[in-house]
């Protein structure tokens, strides 16, 4: 009989020992798991090229914005027959977009004054508009163009308002084919570059 009783008894063992393990594989169960996300979809370069509005930092030649106010000053200046330096030129409206229809709006304003006098500035206020176009995109990184066709600009002083005529060089294709990458809030269009 004690024989019987030590089989049972070692039965009863394995069963408790199977309940056990069985019991803790069941209580995984009934807690939900956690959902799966999916991967993150990286944006592509037109999506983050037409987020929001750019500014300019240096033009097509790699030279800077800031520069470029001053030669605008320079050129003026020439103009009245004073010298290089008589006027001073500031940037003070820059704003780069890019639609989803493929156009581009530069507005660049410059204001020019006369050092001894910066009470009485005035400002010219570039509009610059033309189509833009991608391929090879990549994300982070395209073949892009973009071409300024139009073109309007104003002369603002404190009394009037004119509007001038936009210089030529301001026209036309600014690049043509070249490798376009956004890094962040940087823009690099072959030689130009824009932040945000």
């Amino acid at each position: 009989m004690f024989k019987r009783l030590g089989t049972f008894a070692v039965l009863a063992v394995c069963l408790f020992a199977i309940v056990i393990v069985m019991g803790g594989c069941g209580g995984d169960e009934d807690r939900p798991l956690p959902p799966i996300e999916p991967p993150p979809t990286e944006k592509t370069f037109k999506e983050q090229l037409t987020e929001g509005s750019w500014r300019m930092v240096a033009n097509a030649a790699g030279e800077n914005i800031n520069v470029g106010a001053q030669d605008a000053a320079d050129a003026i200046a020439a103009t009245i027959g004073a010298p290089a330096g008589a006027l001073k030129g500031t940037v003070s409206q820059n704003s780069l977009r890019f639609d989803n229809a493929g156009k581009a709006t530069w507005i660049m304003g410059v204001k020019i004054s006369e050092p001894g006098n910066p009470e009485e500035p005035f400002e010219l206020i570039y509009t610059l508009k033309g189509p833009y176009w991608i391929r090879e995109d990549s994300g982070s990184s395209a073949i892009m163009t973009l071409s300024f066709t139009e073109g309007s600009a104003q002369m603002k002083t404190d009394v009037e308002v004119l509007e001038a005529a936009v210089p030529a060089e301001f026209l036309g294709d600014v690049i043509e084919d070249e490798r376009a990458s956004i890094n962040g809030d940087q823009l690099r269009m072959g030689s130009m570059i824009a932040e945000r």
